[in-house]
Order: structure tokens, then sequence, then C-alpha cells
């Protein structure tokens, strides 16, 4: 699986940022975020677009790696599925290491 650099899309515009999107959805490429500290909305919904319906986050993290995440980009991602599959925003799974989210486990003993 190729590696893309999702700083290196971004100057391509909104075409590439689909067609990136599309790859992504394919699982033909794996997204590395450094240097990308977030995303503006219209930016996000064309990576994320052509995604399945079906994916959560263990999905997206198959394509996306979660280590190259600024943590205002991995909220970013989780929000966004968090709207798509009608969660409350801040409630839901969480996979530790995007966005560095902590599940606050000493809250559970």
């Amino acid at each position: 699986m190729n590696r893309i650099k999702l700083s290196s899309v971004l100057k391509g515009g909104p075409g590439a940022i689909a067609e990136i999107g599309g790859r992504l959805a394919r699982g033909e490429i794996a997204l590395d975020g450094g240097g990308v500290e977030s995303l503006a909305p219209e930016q996000l919904e064309f990576l994320l677009a052509a995604i399945p319906a079906s994916w959560d986050i263990a999905e997206l993290g198959e394509v996306i790696d979660a280590t190259t995440l600024s943590p205002a980009l991995g909220e970013q991602l989780i929000a966004w599925l968090d709207r798509r599959h009608g969660r409350v925003q801040g409630i839901g799974d969480r996979v530790q290491g995007v966005g560095d989210v902590d599940p606050m486990p000493e809250a559970l003993s």
C-alpha cells in the first residue's frame, strides 16, 4: 500500500483531495497526516466523501496513520465520524492514539 502525505495532497486543491479520498475508500493508499494541523470543513468533506457509510474509527484507522495526526486533526476525524453515525459529539467508541483521545480509565474504576 502506497503512503501519501496529506500535506502534499492539500496543495492540489479540491480535486486532488477528492481523488485521494476515493483511493482511501478503496484501500489503495495509507494517509500520512504529518505536517497538517487541521483541515477546513470543506477539505474534510472532500477527503472523506467516498468513505463507505459503514466505516467507523477502526476502518479509517486502517488507511490513516493515527501516529502522524495532530490532536486537532484526529479530533476532526472523530467528530466527522460521530456526525455521520448520528452519535452525540464526544460520546462513542474511541481508539487511543487517534487525536490523543484518552477514554479516562480512572473514571471507570
